[in-house]
């Protein structure tokens, strides 16, 4: 794909062009940890929290996040597809640890979340769910699994939730490199955008910070 023909001598350069003081990117796991710790100032900080639920939901959401750790193909759990639908739907999902899900299953969860939420509640879900681990996967394998740039282009699906969740946060964080500019970039270019949410984010991006010679400029 186009990233692969990316030069590592030009990446290495453009980075100079970032912000070094851009904080670190929150995840549904950082809003939910520390909302656990705000109402229990006993936590221990050495292992992951649970949030305040029935026990019995607690376990059956455990075992669903080891299905879908080793997830390929097949059925998603029924318990999985319940999730856009509850109200305390953060704290059930925080507990199938989306950041070790699969990626065939990170796209299945999109599927499912893009299908059956409101923009509002699926921008959530892009902007401290799918953002956080497309960004990983990028640095660390300097890639996009298949799987999960399909994810990307099923995210949208919902154009104003994908616009809001995923292209502004991240070209609003300072650290957007050329790889990951480069790879939202083709998957805007592969997917028919509705003209009203083009446009919008268009205007939106160009009133954004200036950022070196990638993120923006790549991205339009």
């Amino acid at each position: 794909m186009l990233w692969d023909e990316i030069d590592e001598e030009d990446e290495k350069l453009l980075e100079a062009f970032f912000s070094k003081d851009a904080g670190p990117q929150r995840t549904l796991a950082d809003i939910i940890i520390q909302k656990i710790k705000e109402n229990d100032g006993n936590v221990a900080s050495e292992t992951r929290p649970l949030p305040k639920l029935d026990d019995s939901l607690i376990d059956l959401y455990k075992g669903v996040a080891k299905f879908l750790d080793k997830y390929t193909a097949g059925k998603m759990p029924k318990a999985f597809k319940h999730i856009p639908s509850m109200q305390l739907r953060e704290d059930v999902l925080y507990l199938t640890e989306p950041e070790q899900r699969s990626p065939n299953a990170m796209f299945q969860a999109t599927r499912i979340f893009a299908s059956n939420m409101g923009a509002k509640k699926a921008e959530h879900f892009y902007r401290l769910v799918l953002l956080p681990r497309i960004r990983d996967d990028i640095r660390k394998s300097k890639q996009l699994r298949f799987a999960l740039y399909q994810f990307l282009k099923k995210a949208l699906y919902k154009p104003a939730a994908f616009n809001k969740g995923i292209l502004f946060p991240l070209c609003k964080s300072g650290t957007c490199n050329l790889r990951e500019a480069v790879i939202v970039g083709s998957v805007l270019q592969k997917v028919s955008i509705p003209m009203l949410h083009s446009s919008g984010a268009l205007m939106k991006l160009v009133e954004m910070e200036y950022c070196g010679t990638t993120r923006n400029s790549i991205i339009l």
